[in-house]
């Protein structure tokens, strides 16, 4: 759609209709409605809010200055990981004083004001051309086949992130006994070394993309993988900074890589597959590691090796992938 309709446009239209499905949530929540409809409305806000992703990313890359797409992506994930820490304070505070129900037309509210800044977003070079043979083949929305590898090593990267959330909070507080205080905290540690290295990071590997794309992977699976020998709170920040560091250099990165390897008139495209490939990732992940959890309770080897063997591989692939060439072009010579 960003491709063919404009990117500006695909934004405006999924962030417009995401804060009225954000509307509908919370007046659910405020007037008590049947579940079903509340899950309904979770739905659309959930998949309405990810239709931006691509259309967002294809904008960045577009509008970043030649060789530093990077470090542009360094500072969305630096910006992002501010609001990840702002944002569970604020919610604690703000339920303090208003209700449940209320706190979701609050963020209806914060989540409005961002459409403020759609006005200074640059508008599109150009669009695609709706009566072309492309604009109903959908043959041409499937990446050539060296991207297609280049999406695998990202669906394995993202079903190693993924145990951030369920698998991460389980082992912590139920097989560790970490309070859940304690697990919060590990969460602000990540968004501040976030917050304080992500762009000296991004800065730094501009120029050496498969690297960083092979250390994210190795970075993450030791990360993981030193999990399974952590008994107290303290050694656990080690391997959060680990795995911290493996997400530094690996999603700037991958994203540079993307925005490098297609075209201004097949971008959204690009983009579209590589957001797929990580919420397949991200969707996986916990049911591997549920599985993980069950099966093995009491041998975290048994549940980290596995988990971190899917980065491992991931790294392997990435080292001895052809699909990227040193100059920020694909390996066929498509560039910018």
């Amino acid at each position: 759609m960003g491709d063919r309709y404009g990117h500006r446009r695909t934004a405006l239209s999924f962030s417009v209709l995401s804060v009225l499905a954000s509307v509908a949530l919370a007046v659910s929540i405020i007037l008590k409605a049947p579940t079903w409809s509340v899950i309904v409305a979770a739905a659309l806000v959930q998949t309405l809010g990810a239709g931006n992703t691509a259309p967002w990313n294809a904008i960045i890359a577009n509008a970043s200055p030649k060789g530093r797409m990077t470090e542009s992506y360094g500072l969305l994930a630096m910006i992002g990981n501010v609001a990840w820490a702002i944002g569970p304070l604020l919610g604690g505070y703000l339920l303090g004083i208003a209700s449940f129900a209320w706190l979701f037309g609050i963020g209806v509210v914060l989540k409005a004001l961002a459409l403020v800044g759609l006005a200074f977003v640059p508008a599109d070079s150009q669009t695609g051309d709706l009566k072309s043979a492309r604009a109903h083949n959908f043959k041409a929305l499937i990446p050539d086949p060296t991207f297609i590898i280049f999406g695998v090593g990202v669906l394995l990267f993202f079903l190693t992130l993924s145990q951030w959330g369920g698998t991460l909070s389980v082992f912590t507080i139920d097989r560790i006994g970490f309070t859940t205080g304690q697990y919060g905290l590990l969460m602000s540690i990540s968004s501040i070394l976030i917050i304080i290295f992500q762009y000296p990071i991004s800065h730094r590997m501009a120029e050496k993309p498969r690297m960083a794309l092979v250390l994210g992977c190795l970075f993450y699976a030791f990360g993981f993988l030193s999990l399974a020998w952590v008994k107290s709170f303290l050694p656990s920040i080690g391997s959060i900074a680990i795995m911290v560091t493996g997400e530094m250099l690996f999603i700037p990165s991958a994203l540079a890589v993307v925005g490098q390897m297609s075209g201004s008139a097949d971008r959204g495209k690009t983009m579209g597959f590589y957001a797929l490939c990580t919420t397949m990732g991200v969707s996986l992940g916990p049911l591997l590691g549920g599985f993980l959890l069950d099966k093995y309770p009491k041998t975290p080897l048994y549940l980290w090796g596995p988990i971190s063997l899917c980065s491992f591989i991931a790294a392997i692939g990435f080292a001895v992938w052809k699909g990227y060439s040193p100059d920020g072009g694909s390996s066929d010579g498509k560039t910018e």
